[in-house]
């Protein structure tokens, strides 16, 4: 047997608490914004050209670990006719856990996209985990709402298919109405606003610094979002 001996422990300021949580945040910050983030950008014969590559290449600037999936060959031919090689296939990487993912337009892709049982496993499970998914020009309408995955969200969309989005651009959400944030799902209207688009995917997913400085280096300025729901942090 034994017995520790009782001693005084002295009382902690608040100043001295108040230090510490701030340092603890301080940490946790840092170590948030030095885990690689993951996006998957999905792919398929009939993506349009600039919606995807744009997307990407603003997105690696970020240093962001970008997969490029094919729901069709390795090998595609997008919708102005440039050829590229997916990253993987997209059966290859159904179990993988992403921060985000991307669904190009183009209309024969975006169909495409639509009827791929494994990426829409993959859109669905995301959703249910509350991560990230983006999607831009026809595939908002094609992909997301004709699978419900924009129920009870606003959201923008080629002008072409703005009568099949219900919660097309509210304006009472804001003014910038080229991409649109609602309920963890980033829509954008089309080859024109990529940039934007890509940029907003940094920002919900890297802070909003790491947009201002993506954005900064291509000599465009980040215009944040359209939102009802989401608060931009550094």
């Amino acid at each position: 047997m034994f017995k520790i001996a009782a001693f005084a422990v002295p009382a902690r300021s608040a100043a001295h608490i108040f230090r510490t949580r701030c340092a603890d945040c301080a940490v946790q910050r840092l170590f948030t914004n030095m885990v690689k983030k993951h996006v998957l950008v999905a792919a398929a014969d009939g993506s349009e050209d600039i919606e995807l590559v744009g997307v990407v290449d603003v997105l690696r600037r970020a240093d962001i670990e970008v997969t490029v999936a094919s729901v069709n060959a390795s090998t595609l031919t997008l919708a102005q006719q440039t050829k590229i090689v997916a990253d993987d296939l997209i059966g290859n990487v159904i179990k993988k856990e992403f921060d985000c993912i991307v669904i190009p337009g183009g209309l024969k892709g975006a169909e495409n996209l639509r009827d791929s049982p494994q990426l829409l496993s993959m859109l669905k499970q995301q959703q249910y985990e509350g991560k990230w998914i983006a999607a831009i020009c026809a595939a908002p309408s094609l992909v997301l709402q004709s699978h419900g995955l924009l129920d009870g969200r606003v959201a923008t969309c080629y002008p072409k298919f703005a009568d099949t989005i219900p919660g097309y651009v509210a304006p009472e959400i804001g003014d910038n109405h080229d991409v649109v944030i609602s309920k963890q799902v980033i829509t954008s209207r089309s080859p024109g606003t990529c940039l934007q688009f890509g940029l907003a995917i940094v920002a919900t997913v890297c802070g909003l610094s790491k947009a201002n400085q993506v954005a900064e280096g291509m000599l465009v300025q980040f215009k944040k979002p359209s939102t009802n729901d989401f608060d931009f942090k550094d």
